[in-house]
């Protein structure tokens, strides 16, 4: 062991006893969801626990279907130890919605208020502290929202001027506090939606909350401190709507870009393009599809859909494609394989610090429509 080694080992030691957290115990414990897209583009290896992670966009663009869906797949290939705990500050979600997302079991929680949300946290905190068996047990918090999650005093008042900027300064105390106690040392995720709002005229007193990133002219409710805390924030955008009749996918959906405006986990303003049933939620084959046209390894001819790639032989029509990969086992695999090729592709370039644009390979917006399953 060189003398560097030897001092490594002796500082990690006494930060250990100062209860600062080696990253590798921390914010890398990871739980994968299966979907290529979400794990490695989305989230750089499997959901990270330890995290606070921002989903914004303007209502309607699938945020909180998204955070269900997520949660949804985690239960689904990890039930014996991801605990979901949904907070609906909006009181729009049922668990009826939940089920029909993935999502079973989980009670959306109503009444919320930022204290709740902080009691909720240092709740999940010390039961993970107080109770050796939870130790193996993540848990993941979507709460829904921080636009509408109003304080104790909001409630309260009388007087609406006494209370402005309230939020964003309870919000700029909490955050370092459950992220640093709670979050990072028991291995908590958050995934808090947000909406996107338009700034305010106000000359020389306009709002400064902004991120290079995101979308000109928006900002975001919470103050600085959500943005600048969050290791995470993806901008969602609804690109095109497609009604049952003139579906691509067979289905009514909604093409949706997802944009990450900030990620500490992997590539800061990758695009994607993900797919949504209003009903079914997030639609991972789909979304692999146009990730696929994307990239142009896949290319419409005769009425189906072909690989561009010579040494993965497969043929398709975008209607029966969920339905393919359900039941036919030989399918599933070689698209697998397309799909494997593809992420690997995107993960390779952004090292290269070439970064994936949703508009890359679509060409005009009505060409899937014309391209697709014409006989």
């Amino acid at each position: 062991m060189s003398l560097i080694d030897e001092l490594q080992e002796v500082l990690k030691q006494q930060m250990t006893k100062q209860e600062l957290i080696p990253v590798e115990d921390a914010c890398l414990k990871r739980l994968p969801t299966m979907d290529p897209i979400i794990d490695r583009l989305v989230f750089g290896g499997g959901i990270p626990f330890g995290c606070f992670a921002m989903f914004t966009g303007h209502p309607g663009s699938f945020k909180t279907t998204f955070g269900a869906c997520i949660g949804a797949l985690l239960r689904k290939h990890h039930s014996n130890n991801i605990m979901v705990v949904y907070l609906d500050s909006e009181g729009s979600t049922t668990q009826q919605r939940l089920a029909m997302l993935g999502l079973t079991g989980v009670t959306p929680f109503v009444g919320v208020t930022i204290e709740k949300v902080n009691g909720v946290i240092n709740t999940i905190g010390k039961l993970k502290r107080d109770n050796p068996k939870y130790k193996d047990i993540h848990f993941l918090v979507i709460w829904d929202s921080i636009a509408s999650t109003p304080t104790e005093a909001e409630l309260n008042v009388d007087d609406i001027n006494k209370v402005i900027g309230l939020k964003s300064r309870i919000l700029s105390f909490y955050l370092p506090k459950w992220i640093n106690s709670v979050l990072l040392k028991y291995g908590v995720t958050i995934i808090a939606i947000n909406q996107l709002r338009d700034k305010v005229g106000m000359g020389m007193m306009a709002p400064s909350t902004t991120l290079k990133n995101l979308s000109y002219d928006k900002t975001l409710p919470g103050g600085n401190a959500v943005l600048f805390l969050s290791n995470i924030i993806l901008e969602h955008k609804v690109k095109q709507t497609f009604e049952d009749s003139t579906s691509p996918y067979g289905i009514r959906a909604y093409l949706v870009e997802i944009k990450s405006v900030k990620n500490k986990f992997f590539v800061d303003n990758l695009r994607l393009n993900l797919v949504f049933s209003p009903v079914l939620g997030y639609l991972p084959e789909f979304s692999q599809f146009e990730l696929l046209k994307q990239l142009k390894f896949v290319v419409s001819s005769g009425g189906y859909w072909r690989s561009t790639i010579p040494e993965i032989d497969i043929k398709f029509r975008l209607k029966e494609l969920a339905e393919k990969i359900s039941h036919d086992e030989s399918f599933k695999k070689t698209w697998d394989l397309l799909v494997e090729k593809a992420v690997s592709t995107v993960e390779s370039n952004c090292m290269k610090g070439v970064v994936l644009d949703s508009d890359n390979g679509n060409g005009d917006e009505n060409d899937i429509v014309e391209q697709v399953d014409q006989p």
